[in-house]
């Protein structure tokens, strides 16, 4: 199986909420104009919906979308702002607007996934994978593992050396590829996972994993880089 992996990293968020609450209720809040809009429902297929709540309310967030891209030419898109809502209420929002996703709250991180996903066993997700253990690991180093798990001694992996810097331990025991992801977001605090990574290129098929970071919390960003 082809290996297609492409890590992104997205900063200069503003407006981001750190306080220790339920992340449910947080409020989507940003210094500018526009930065929490989202178009839907073309912003939904592409991760654009679920990076605008997570980088505007501070929630660690996974995506996975869904496989079937069709869009009803006839349907007119829809500008959504979502400044104000709760994280809840951004996410009922999202389900609103195309049913084919169902999202979840698991230890404060938000996953969304198409429904028919979530228990389907040859999902890439769901397969499993052996504990993830380490001390002053970086998210690259969390993708890395993971990659090389799901493709083997066949993996091609071309990581830049620096995405994001921030280091933590995990302590993650064998499970499923989402319980590391979602391991991983918790414990960093600022990182979404996306799958299949919105950056690949035109090559769809294999396997494909990426995360964006944002500026919360103690993550310090210094600049974007290339997508």
């Amino acid at each position: 199986m082809r290996i297609a992996v492409v890590a992104a990293l997205i900063c200069g968020f503003s407006g981001v909420s750190v306080a220790q609450d339920n992340v449910l209720d947080r409020r989507i809040e940003s210094d500018a104009p526009g930065a929490a809009v989202v178009w839907v429902p073309d912003g939904i297929a592409n991760g654009t919906f679920a990076w605008r709540v997570a980088q505007t309310a501070g929630v660690p967030l996974i995506f996975e979308a869904s496989p079937l891209q069709y869009r009803d030419p006839a349907i007119i898109a829809e500008r959504v702002d979502l400044a104000g809502h709760t994280v809840r209420e951004a996410l009922d929002t999202l389900v609103a607007q195309d049913p084919r996703y169902r999202w979840e709250e698991r230890d404060g991180v938000i996953v969304i996934r198409p429904g028919g996903l979530w228990s389907n066993p040859d999902d890439a997700l769901n397969q499993p994978i052996p504990g993830l253990h380490g001390e002053a690991l970086r998210a690259q180093d969390v993708l890395a593992g993971v990659m090389r798990v799901m493709g083997g001694t066949h993996a091609s992996l071309s990581l830049p050396a620096a995405i994001d810097s921030k280091r933590f331990s995990l302590n993650v025991p064998d499970g499923t590829v989402l319980d590391v992801l979602v391991a991983a977001a918790r414990v960093h605090g600022g990182l979404i996972w996306s799958m299949p990574d919105a950056a690949r290129g035109p090559d769809r098929a294999g396997f494909s994993l990426g995360f964006d970071t944002f500026a919360g919390g103690d993550i310090r960003m210094t600049g974007p880089a290339p997508r």
